[in-house]
């Protein structure tokens, strides 16, 4: 129980330090404010359907180990993803068209 509370802390520090690094060397600091922005609010809208497709699951099957096995996996999508991107090459992403909105 305890290597668990390790292997969470862990992961979640590497979640929130590594995440925000990785935006940033992929895609420069130039955008870095508005990636940044529709990455919380894609979380944040996806993390709050996970509740309502488990109890639905749960409601179906009467058990919670097909929530959880397709939850782990749709956790190693960004895993796979990002092995399989390729790596940035310095000065080149300051050519990335700019996410801002003008009025």
């Amino acid at each position: 129980m305890f290597y668990g509370w390790i292997m969470l802390a862990a992961l979640s520090g590497l979640y929130f330090f590594a995440g925000p690094a990785l935006l940033a060397n992929y895609f420069s600091n130039k955008n870095y404010a508005s990636l940044i922005a529709i990455c919380g609010l894609v979380v944040t809208s996806v993390s709050s359907l996970g509740p309502i497709i488990a109890d639905y699951t749960f409601d179906s099957t009467g058990a919670y180990t097909s929530v959880f096995v397709a939850f782990a996996l749709a956790g190693l999508i960004p895993v796979i993803m990002l092995f399989v991107t390729r790596r940035p090459v310095p000065g080149v992403a300051e050519g990335v068209p700019s996410l801002e909105v003008r009025v």
